[in-house]
C-alpha cells in the first residue's frame, strides 16, 4: 500500500480507519521515513492505540471533519497520499478532499454501491488506486520492519482466545466498539 501511495522520506499522508491495516500502514510509512502521518477513526480504542504507536495527528472523525483538519494543518496543501480502509463513500470522498495536487488515494476496502464522484475531486492529477493483496517481496519488508522495532503489532492485539472460544471471539469482533477490540487473535 505504501508503494502505491509513493510513501518515502518526507511524505505526509492520511489514513482513514484505525484498524490493523491502517495502523500497520501508519507504522510502515514512518518506518520508511514519512514525515507526518494523520490517522482518523470513529472509535476510542484505535485512536488511543494510534497515539501510543506514534501517529503524529490522531483525528476523532466523530468530532472533526477530517479533510478540514488536514487542510488546516497542511496550510491548504493537503497530503500526498490517503489510505482508506473503511470503504465508506463519505470517507472516500473526504479522502479525496484531503489530497494535494498529484496525490493518490489508495482504497483498501471493498465498496459495492455506486459512488457519486464530483470531477473536481480528481482534477489536479489526483489518482485513485485500489489494493487487495500485497506482493511476495513485501513479506520480507514486513519482517524487517517488525524485527527492527519500527512496526509493532502487540499494541493492536486487544483480545486472544483459544480455538474452543471462537464463537466468543467473533462476537467481540462484530461488536468491536463495545469491547474496545482492534485485532482479535485465535490460538489453535
Amino acid at each position: 500500500a505504501i508503494h502505491l501511495g509513493s510513501i518515502g522520506p518526507g511524505s505526509e499522508l492520511l489514513i482513514i480507519g484505525g484498524g490493523p491495516i491502517g495502523m500497520l500502514i501508519a507504522q510502515a510509512a514512518k518506518g520508511v521515513g514519512a514525515n507526518r502521518v494523520f490517522l482518523s477513526d470513529v472509535y476510542d480504542k484505535p485512536l488511543q492505540v494510534a497515539q501510543e504507536l506514534g501517529v503524529d495527528d490522531v483525528i476523532d472523525a466523530r468530532k472533526e471533519k477530517v479533510s478540514k483538519y488536514v487542510l488546516e494543518e497542511t496550510k491548504g496543501l493537503g497530503v500526498g497520499a490517503v489510505f482508506d480502509s473503511t470503504g465508506s463513500e463519505e470517507a472516500i470522498l473526504d479522502g479525496l478532499r484531503s489530497l494535494q495536487r498529484g496525490g493518490t488515494e489508495v482504497l483498501l476496502a471493498g465498496y459495492h454501491n455506486p459512488i457519486s464522484l464530483p470531477f473536481s475531486l480528481i482534477s489536479g492529477d489526483r489518482m485513485i488506486r485500489s489494493l487487495a493483496n500485497n506482493l511476495y517481496t513485501d513479506f520480507q519488508t514486513a519482517v524487517d520492519l517488525m524485527s527492527s522495532g519500527r512496526v509493532k503489532v502487540k499494541p493492536m492485539i486487544t483480545h486472544t482466545f483459544p480455538l474452543s472460544k471462537i464463537g466468543r471471539a467473533f462476537e467481540i469482533v462484530t461488536h468491536k466498539e463495545e469491547y474496545g477490540a482492534i485485532k482479535v487473535i485465535i490460538h489453535p
